[in-house]
């Protein structure tokens, strides 16, 4: 899938899917749709690892973390998900994010690093 907002990549040799978020803001429809879809090719093809690169995304409300904590992360692992990553640029608003990120990852047992 290829947005304006993000590109959503699946990756058979690294059993992998990957978003790159793009440098445009984006709607809460737009950002539930990029993950819908990775959560599928997760689903379908019972892939292990995520990667999303948010260099270039903008700060996004706390309800979209919500979200995708409460709904995206558990379904992840349910369908086979057992590491992800995300590659980012030291702003203290996206640490708080990804702290938030990873404090549910443990809690589901997947392995998240970042880079």
């Amino acid at each position: 899938m290829r947005e304006p907002y993000a590109e959503v990549l699946y990756i058979p040799e690294y059993s992998e899917v990957r978003i790159i978020w793009l440098d445009i803001s984006m709607s809460f429809d737009d950002y539930k749709n990029a993950f819908t879809v990775a959560l599928k090719c997760i689903e379908d093809n019972r892939l292990e690892n995520y990667l999303s690169d948010i260099r270039k995304q903008k700060v996004l409300p706390p309800s979209y973390r919500k979200w995708f904590q409460t709904s995206i992360i558990p379904k992840a692992k349910a369908y086979g998900l057992k590491r992800a990553s995300v590659i980012f640029e030291g702003n203290v608003l996206k640490k708080y994010y990804l702290n938030h990120i990873l404090n549910t990852t443990k809690k589901f047992g997947i392995e998240l690093k970042f880079f």
